[in-house]
């Protein structure tokens, strides 16, 4: 038994009680943004698909976006609050607003915070005599964008796995400690550690090692695609964390993007045909410009399947469509090749 005012905790151990993860009912949801999850247009978007999701990321970004005419729906995972700073545990209280997000194509979030609210809004999400998620208190803030990021984290997944793209903005784990746990007679019964943070919005994040370090003196390493764009947009980059990527037991392979002066990783990229890609990032000074550039240039080359407009445009170098004095020059150079590769 642990009392709630208790610094101890119960039993370890690893079972999820997902319960408290579900959508919770209307009464319990806590609005964190006051403007709706819609990003704001005259008209509507250019481009259908990619159906662009973004979370916690600012006006500007989706305005540029929206502008740019991509098809974007916005949303948050919720802020942190201040309690007291003590040694007991309280529930976490509050959730995120996310849109309809089962069949987005490319999703990108923001684990920084820029706030941390007064207090809790709303009410306890479970009955006392439930499980419910619990949060130390020693840091004088908890976090409830956890339960939010479970809660997704399924649907991302099949996102991921049917080659959606992730575009994370890192930022270090806040470290408090949670416990899953059901309250009776003023004592957490039944408690368990909960060894989880907002980083489990995805399967994948999970076996990435973040560790807390902070610097702007940085550097890109390679030749990929997003490799090139950071160079264009290092000026005001910051990380928060260093990051290191499981050598075994992992589906895929992740590769280091970025560097600090040490050597440690800060940004790390996969990418596969069966697996789709995730890009974890540093904290990038001008977004709204850095995704303008991602969404037009680099993810039409990296994941053509998202861009069926680009893939339209192809038709005009169909070998049908060509001069007959540059086909011949084209078959001469690669005869038997070049219908293959453009998909003819």
């Amino acid at each position: 038994m642990v009392t709630v005012g208790d610094a101890g905790v119960g039993a370890a151990g690893e079972t999820l009680h997902m319960a408290f993860f579900e959508k919770p009912s209307k009464k319990n949801v806590t609005k964190t943004a006051e403007k709706p999850l819609e990003a704001q247009s005259s008209s509507p978007p250019k481009y259908l698909k990619p159906k662009i999701l973004l979370l916690d990321l600012s006006e500007d970004v989706s305005s540029a976006l929206t502008d740019s005419g991509f098809n974007v729906s916005i949303g948050t995972l919720g802020r942190p609050y201040k309690v007291p700073r003590r040694s007991s545990y309280l529930p976490l209280i509050g959730s995120g607003e996310i849109p309809p997000h089962t069949e987005q194509d490319i999703v990108i979030v923001d684990l920084k915070y820029q706030y941390i609210d007064d207090g809790p809004l709303g009410e306890k999400v479970r009955p006392d005599g439930e499980l419910d998620l619990w949060g130390k208190c020693d840091k004088g803030f908890l976090d409830p964008r956890v339960r939010t990021a479970l809660s997704l984290r399924a649907s991302f997944d099949r996102i991921q796995e049917s080659g959606g793209v992730f575009i994370v903005f890192a930022d270090e784990k806040t470290g408090i400690e949670l416990l899953t746990a059901r309250i009776e007679f003023d004592s957490l019964r039944d408690s368990t550690q909960f060894p989880y943070d907002v980083w489990g919005i995805l399967s994948d994040l999970l076996y990435i090692t973040v560790e807390s370090d902070s610097g702007t003196d940085v550097k890109v390493l390679g030749n990929s695609p997003f490799g090139r764009l950071l160079t264009r947009h290092l000026e005001g980059v910051s990380f928060a964390c260093r990051l290191i990527a499981p050598r075994f037991n992992t589906r895929v392979n992740w590769e280091p993007l970025v560097v600090n002066r040490y050597d440690d990783t800060v940004a790390l990229y996969c990418h596969s045909k069966e697996f789709g890609s995730i890009v974890v990032l540093p904290q990038i000074h001008n977004k709204a410009a850095f995704l303008s550039e991602l969404l037009t240039n680099v993810l039409p080359e990296v994941s053509p399947h998202l861009f069926p407009h680009i893939e339209r445009s192809k038709w005009t170098h169909w070998p049908d469509y060509e001069l007959s004095r540059v086909a011949d020059l084209l078959n001469q150079q690669c005869p038997f090749s070049r219908r293959a590769s453009i998909g003819g």
